[in-house]
């Protein structure tokens, strides 16, 4: 049976996740979700959203060795790593056996990394920006794992410093956007805006390249690929005062989030508008493509 993991990030149907919790969804519960169909252009809520029938509901796994938020998570040869995190900010990661269900500590990576990015590529799990949220040279940082060998080795460096971005992979490449950017003349000891800045790391070049912007400040957004097209979701597009930078992605009130979405092609190096979001909750949610569609769900 295929089923979809969602590792302690605050979510779990309508209530909230101990830090330590796992949970996982049999494939048949897909209908749940909020889906977005790509060949309509629309989102589509399930009739039965509010079902609990007992094959929908979740799942318990087994329990994270340690309690963490502001994590990452990637899937390599059956085994899923849930990598970095606070409180406070932590390098290790650690390996979930799909066979055996248990969970072991693996190599930890070379710097703490927390509101980061990750992204699978030619096997190796990719650690993007983020660090510890004071450090223009952390928020640059990439490294990469190597599953086979157990061990962690540095990457090329994005061109801009980030945290709170979002990652995706495809055409063999990975796709960065938005965030919080690093603003060295702010004066401040940690400063950071919204931006709606995209790079691409081309393997050819071993660079990073820029590429359009997004046509939406975005921070704590999704980035998902399907079909030869990068769709961005959600997030917070910061708050401030008139005239001042937009920061600190969403306020505590709700200010600055958003349920836009934007598509990016690819080919044209375009973005284009997409269906708004038809729920409230515009942050704090997963996003994954199945079937053709993209399907998210939300705390």
């Amino acid at each position: 049976m295929i089923c979809l993991f969602l590792i302690a990030h605050g979510l779990s149907g309508s209530r909230m996740m101990a830090p330590h919790d796992v949970r996982r969804l049999a494939q048949q519960s897909m209908r749940q979700f909020v889906s977005w169909n790509m060949s309509t252009n629309s989102v589509t809520p399930p009739s039965n959203a509010v079902q609990r029938e007992p094959e929908t509901e979740w799942i318990e796994g087994p329990r994270l060795l340690q309690a963490r938020s502001r994590h990452c998570a990637a899937t390599v040869s059956g085994s899923i790593y849930v990598i970095g995190g606070q409180d406070p900010p932590t390098s290790t990661v650690f390996k979930l056996d799909n066979v055996t269900q248990s969970w072991s500590q693996t190599k930890s990576m070379q710097i703490a990394r927390e509101w980061f990015a990750t992204a699978v590529l030619d096997g190796s799990i990719w650690a993007i920006g983020g660090g510890d949220g004071c450090s223009e040279s952390d928020g640059k940082s990439v490294e990469m794992f190597d599953p086979l060998r157990g061990s962690w080795k540095a990457g090329r460096s994005m061109k801009i410093a980030r945290t709170g971005h979002a990652a995706a992979v495809s055409d063999g490449r990975i796709f960065v956007s938005g965030g919080l950017i690093w603003d060295s003349s702010s004066g401040l000891d940690c400063s950071w805006y919204v931006t709606d800045s995209m790079e691409v790391y081309d393997s050819f070049y071993n660079d990073w390249v820029p590429r359009a912007s997004m046509t939406t400040l975005r921070s704590d957004h999704r980035l998902a690929a399907l079909n030869g097209k990068i769709y961005a979701v959600g997030g917070c597009t910061g708050y401030g005062d008139p005239g001042e930078k937009p920061c600190c992605g969403c306020n505590t009130d709700g200010r600055g989030s958003t349920k836009s979405t934007e598509v990016y092609d690819i080919h044209s190096n375009s973005w284009s508008p997409g269906p708004d979001l038809n729920t409230e909750k515009r942050r704090y949610f997963a996003l994954e493509s199945y079937a053709g569609k993209l399907c998210y769900w939300w705390r």
